[in-house]
């Protein structure tokens, strides 16, 4: 079964501050409940090719995931794969939206095994935690006026 949750926001921060945030996989832990921690960072700031080690809790299961940058668009967009427990690819993408920026995550990959019976319910859980995640960025990076 094929898996997409995505989420979006527009936040009052032009695109190069929201940028340099979601680049950062080092600070997510401060606005991602998703990214649970975040170790090894090859890289900082983030480019093509950066890996990373990420422990997160889904589904409550901790999980371990290895993660390596294959999209990089300064300012516009940020992609990386991760390996398991579902092969997934994830994608920031940014646009300008008057004076700040829209910014749209998705995840998408095809879950198997425990994963791909719940599926449906992954698929909600991903889309909550991604709206949740958002909001918590968007308030922060306002915060910072």
């Amino acid at each position: 079964m094929h898996l997409k949750a995505e989420g979006t926001v527009t936040i009052d921060r032009q695109p190069g501050d929201v940028f340099a945030v979601v680049a950062d996989a080092s600070r997510w832990p401060d606005w991602s409940k998703g990214a649970g921690k975040i170790l090894n960072v090859s890289d900082n700031p983030a480019t093509l090719g950066t890996t990373w080690t990420q422990i997160t809790r889904l589904l409550g299961k901790d999980l371990e995931i290895h993660a390596k940058v294959n999209v990089y668009q300064a300012n516009g967009k940020f992609g990386y794969q991760i390996d398991k427990p579902v092969p997934a690819n994830e994608l920031y993408e940014l646009e300008p939206s008057g004076s700040g920026t829209r910014l749209t995550f998705a995840i998408e990959g095809d879950p198997g095994g425990f994963f791909g019976v719940a599926a449906p319910l992954l698929k909600k859980v991903l889309k909550d935690q991604i709206n949740a995640d958002l909001g918590r960025l968007k308030a922060q990076l306002e915060a910072r006026g």
